[in-house]
């Protein structure tokens, strides 16, 4: 060949580096293009009640969740659950496993201690850290409504409003509220009484709130009424017709 051409080939070819490169590239794009045909070896295998991994093989298996079992992991197992020595694990309605607890003892693992399971309690109750707690406005062992106690005919009563004046009271629950008692024939006072809402706010303690009754007299307590044993006492307002105000106090003894 003569010298001209060979010199005029060797200035065209491409360097042996650049020919490296193009040819890695092209097999790293060969490579791409078949992985994204082939997709992930987890493809090919559903895990329901765990994650697909690879083996040391290259294979995908499933590697299941805590109380499953099986290729797919569909299978309720009792072998992953722990339930102590308070309990006893099966395959619950849903068909998961669970911890069958002794009686006693709650929890997830049986691991709590119930407090309230020999512990009985009323209708009005709730059983907290194995004692009874009785609903608002309820008392004692029986959760009994605490406004039974201010049952019943009060006579004998002296009512200074100013000037004192005797006569009787009756007090009855309100039907459509445990807070509530109806005083009957309050305020019986130069004539016949009438008929008002008193709310219950502690065990012997209850409260006349603002109230307007038939005959447009308006009643308002100034303390708290209280009964203590026997003895009701009543402090309260009574503002006229007239529109005079004037201060009262009720004392009477419950038969």
């Amino acid at each position: 060949m003569p010298f001209k051409l060979r010199k005029f080939m060797k200035q065209q070819s491409t360097p042996t580096h650049l020919i490296s490169i193009t040819f890695l590239l092209f097999i790293v794009l060969i490579t791409f293009i078949s992985s994204c045909e082939s997709g992930s070896p987890c493809d090919t295998i559903e895990c329901i009640n765990g994650r697909c991994a690879i083996d040391t093989m290259g294979n995908p298996i499933c590697s299941c969740f805590d109380g499953w079992k099986g290729v797919t992991c569909e299978t309720p197992s009792c072998s992953e659950v722990d339930c102590g020595t308070n309990g006893t694990c099966i395959i619950g309605a849903e068909g998961v496993p669970i911890c069958d607890c002794e009686g006693g003892w709650t929890g997830v693992n049986c691991e709590e201690q119930d407090l309230c399971f020999n512990v009985s309690c009323p209708a009005t109750g709730v059983c907290i850290e194995g004692e009874c707690s009785c609903l608002p406005y309820y008392e004692g062992d029986d959760c009994v409504p605490m406004r039974d106690k201010f049952l019943g005919n009060y006579n004998n009563g002296n009512s200074a409003c100013p000037t004192p004046e005797d006569y009787d009271l009756e007090i009855v629950e309100d039907p459509d509220d445990i807070s509530k008692i109806i005083l009957k024939n309050f305020h019986a006072v130069g004539g016949p009484g009438t008929e008002i809402s008193a709310s219950i706010i502690a065990s012997t303690s209850m409260i006349i709130p603002y109230q307007t009754d038939d005959a447009g007299v308006i009643f308002k307590s100034t303390n708290t009424g209280r009964l203590s044993g026997n003895t009701l006492t009543i402090e309260y307002k009574v503002e006229q017709e007239d529109g005079n105000l004037i201060t009262c106090t009720l004392t009477m003894t419950k038969q």
